[in-house]
């Protein structure tokens, strides 16, 4: 992304070319908001132990702006991160009683089909850090 170029700019002998990311999802669809019950959201990425403080931050921040609705959150990521996944259900189910969560292993075509389903994409990042803010932009352009 343009941010990482930027940072990266100073160490670059030869100059730095951004190719932006391509999206998965071959054909964009109508916009809808048409909430279900309960209320379907999703994330998905690539879990790691360097992400975990800020999505649960960021899933937990979503699940107090619908206190009293249940609400099915479905994580899309790496099959090897299902005991990350365990953590962050457990935390996130702590602070909203009325939360299930799906785990599904990830894969082009499961994500499609969650996007597709989803109410709600959440994709929180923490700009306040260095890190998030060289993240390239792919994940949102997929879900719009």
């Amino acid at each position: 992304c343009e941010a990482l170029a930027r940072r990266l700019a100073p160490w670059a002998r030869r100059g730095i070319r951004v190719i932006e990311d391509p999206w998965e999802t071959p054909e964009a669809a109508t916009p809808a908001f048409a909430p279900s019950e309960p209320l379907r959201m999703l994330w998905f990425g690539n879990l790691g132990s360097m992400s975990m403080r800020s999505l649960t931050a960021g899933l937990r921040n979503a699940l107090e702006g619908v206190p009293d609705r249940p609400v099915r959150l479905e994580l899309v990521t790496g099959q090897q991160r299902e005991e990350l996944v365990s953590q962050l259900t457990a935390s996130l189910r702590a602070t909203h009683d009325r939360l299930e969560v799906t785990f599904t292993p990830w894969s082009v075509e499961q994500t499609q089909r969650a996007i597709a389903d989803a109410d709600l994409v959440l994709l929180p990042q923490d700009v306040g850090t260095d890190w998030a803010q060289v993240k390239s932009h792919n994940r949102l352009v997929e879900t719009l």
